[in-house]
């Protein structure tokens, strides 16, 4: 989107303009992990010799991915339709291409971990499926060279005391939806949001901060 939002109508013809008929409906994913290492459990730098960026770069070179590049640093890959991007602290994330079926998604999620494990083992990188880094303290965590969370950097804590633990140290998994109408993505939102603490409680995996019990199931859920 390239026109600046200035009034409500703005908002709501951006809305409006991705409804879809039924027959055009999509499904996609957004997967995030956390990297550690694996004889230590600490957080997998940006940088450096054993890093993201330097699994990026391999992935460039082996995989057929293309960079996207931002000051001259590799902050993301693209491949077709597939996006992998970092989150503030580094973790990775698939940014799946649009599916009409969960098969064809679940192939592109298996190619997609099988590729960063090839490329992340020799280093003794794994990558956790869980909700929050559970080892490295906040403050040793740093944010990726990219314009966008320097400035989320700045102003999210005005707006919340959890707002850099939220960047550096959560993951998530997210599902993009298309809609028919306002008031099909309305369904779809309050049925996704009914649905929300059943599965929070059902996959909690965040009982440990900083190499700590941190008194939650879910702290992510929490943050």
């Amino acid at each position: 989107m390239d026109e600046i939002i200035a009034r409500e109508e703005d908002l709501q013809g951006y809305f409006e303009s991705g409804c879809k008929p039924r027959e055009r409906w999509g499904v996609g994913l957004e997967y995030e992990r956390a990297g550690v290492f694996r004889d230590s459990g600490r957080v997998v730098p940006f940088e450096g010799p054993a890093s993201v960026e330097t699994i990026l770069n391999t992935l460039v070179r082996t995989g057929g991915w293309s960079p996207l590049m931002e000051g001259g640093r590799v902050i993301g890959l693209a491949r077709g339709d597939t996006r992998i991007t970092l989150e503030p602290g580094a973790q990775m994330e698939l940014s799946g291409a649009v599916h009409r079926g969960l098969g064809s998604m679940r192939e592109e999620l298996t190619a997609y971990l099988a590729a960063v494990e090839e490329t992340s083992r020799p280093h003794g990188i794994a990558w956790l499926g869980i909700g929050l880094q559970p080892f490295t303290p906040l403050d040793e965590i740093g944010f990726i060279p990219k314009k966008r969370y320097a400035i989320m950097r700045d102003y999210l804590p005005r707006r919340g005391s959890l707002a850099h633990a939220m960047m550096k140290q959560t993951c998530g998994i997210q599902v993009n939806l298309d809609y028919a109408s306002e008031v099909d993505a309305a369904d779809k939102l309050r049925t996704a949001m009914g649905l929300s603490p059943l599965i929070t409680a059902l996959y909690a995996n965040s009982p440990i901060t900083d190499g700590r019990l941190n008194g939650f199931m879910s702290y992510r859920a929490w943050i």
